[in-house]
């Protein structure tokens, strides 16, 4: 018996590049895809380290201390335009609603932050003085730290009217990156 080649259920369907046997030095998916072969559910990763076909993996933990939270309480901060990316605008630290860019910052925590290493990652907007105000947004890219601050842009814009410094900030890699054996 052959192992299909598709992507999803019976409907839109869409034929993968590679099989769930086989490893690429080259991303040819998008890093956290599902596929579902009958009962069951494979996700495409990224591995940190080398892996074989066929070998399971999971999030490399040595990036993140002891969890997949890597930063569990972080805040707003501002950041002058072009800071980060060139085409970065100016961050406050409140900022207003329907903004895509954030600027976190949280002494060690961020030490090790790459460029993308969060991208498709998750970033949690909480405010203790407001009990109704949580959100959580889908990272687009990431800047690597810089004088302990991180440059985030989202793929959809905030939507309260305002996040500033005193909003708690966590932040999740995709756990389906940096995967290893």
């Amino acid at each position: 018996m052959s192992i299909p080649k598709r992507w999803g259920g019976d409907v839109g369907t869409k034929t993968p590049a590679q099989s769930i046997y086989e490893a690429s030095t080259t991303q040819l998916h998008r890093i956290g895809t599902r596929l579902q072969i009958g009962e069951r559910v494979f996700y495409y990763g990224e591995a940190a380290a080398s892996c074989s076909p066929a070998e399971i993996c999971g999030p490399d933990l040595s990036l993140l201390g002891t969890k997949l939270g890597l930063l569990p309480d972080g805040s707003c901060c501002a950041l002058a335009a072009g800071t980060a990316f060139p085409d970065q605008p100016a961050i406050t630290a409140a900022i207003a609603a329907g903004s895509t860019w954030l600027a976190v910052t949280h002494g060690s925590y961020l030490d090790n932050v790459t460029k993308n290493m969060l991208q498709d990652g998750y970033v949690l907007l909480t405010d203790s003085a407001n009990a109704d105000y949580h959100q959580i947004h889908k990272i687009k890219r990431n800047s690597a730290m810089a004088s302990d601050i991180v440059a985030i842009e989202l793929y959809d814009p905030t939507t309260t009217v305002t996040v500033d410094a005193t909003t708690g900030v966590a932040l999740m890699m995709n756990p389906f990156k940096k995967m290893t054996p």
